[in-house]
């Protein structure tokens, strides 16, 4: 059986030419066809969530190897970045329709500045630093780019469902590609309300022994390495061809509601 620090480093290093090139989608591909309808890439943003799911594999994954971090569960709040990055990329590509797939990434990443935004206005409430305003300012910039694109498309954008849909859209998913009869949506919605908890400062993780701590661990970082093999699996087929994503038909598109 194959060690999950294995699938973790695989994962990885397969990820180094999808995460420093920055490909121009062929006209027929699936992306392609995204691409002709709006001046931003449904590629690009997908291998975002993509990269930023890998390094916060990885970074989990050295942090449970580290004994004063593992022992308090933070490389699963960690882990929580990468699943839910890895889960919103997924999503997107959860549409076989070019202008549906558009309207979901660009919701993804509206979504992102706008938070973002409100951050760093918050910040620079309590700051005199005008750093905070700046940066608040460009993000916002960036979100209404993104909107007016969509408007000379004809298009809306599409809010992402909750957290938590997202998650169990993942599971499912991932269930679907190997097989695992809702394990994978189990194991997804463990690691997803162990990090919630821990996030908040609960401490209950030490409290587990190690030989539970260890199978809470491996079996959370093995479904995210699944959710990012699938996202990259699809992110291929969506750059080289221009048929429909074999694991994601379309009585299974949504999360449920």
């Amino acid at each position: 059986m194959t060690d999950v620090y294995d699938r973790v480093r695989a994962v990885f290093e397969i990820s180094s030419d999808f995460l420093t090139e920055s490909i121009e989608p062929p006209a027929e591909s699936l992306f392609g066809r995204d691409a002709a309808l709006v001046g931003f890439r449904t590629y690009d943003i997908v291998r975002t969530r993509w990269s930023t799911g890998v390094t916060n594999l990885k970074v989990a994954a050295d942090m449970s190897q580290a004994h004063a971090t593992s022992l308090l569960g933070t490389h699963l709040v960690a882990l929580r970045s990468a699943l839910l990055s890895t889960a919103r990329g997924l999503w997107i590509l959860s549409s076989f329709e070019p202008e549906e797939r558009v309207a979901r990434a660009a919701g993804v990443v509206m979504a992102d500045r706008r938070r973002g935004r409100e951050a760093m206005q918050a910040a620079s409430e309590a700051a005199t630093d005008p750093g905070f305003s700046r940066v608040a300012g460009r993000l916002e910039q960036a979100r209404r780019k993104i909107e007016e694109e969509l408007q000379r498309a004809g298009i809306s954008p599409i809010r992402p469902p909750s957290e938590t849909q997202l998650v169990i859209h993942l599971g499912n998913k991932v269930d679907d590609y190997y097989g695992g009869a809702g394990r994978s949506k189990q194991d997804a919605l463990v690691l997803w309300s162990a990090s919630s908890s821990l996030s908040h400062g609960e401490s209950w993780f030490a409290e587990l022994g190690k030989p539970i701590a260890k199978i809470v661990t491996d079996r959370s970082l093995d479904v995210v390495c699944s959710g990012l093999n699938l996202l990259w699996q699809c992110s291929l087929t969506g750059l080289t061809t221009g048929v429909r994503f074999p694991w994601f038909p379309d009585t299974m598109a949504d999360p449920p509601g």
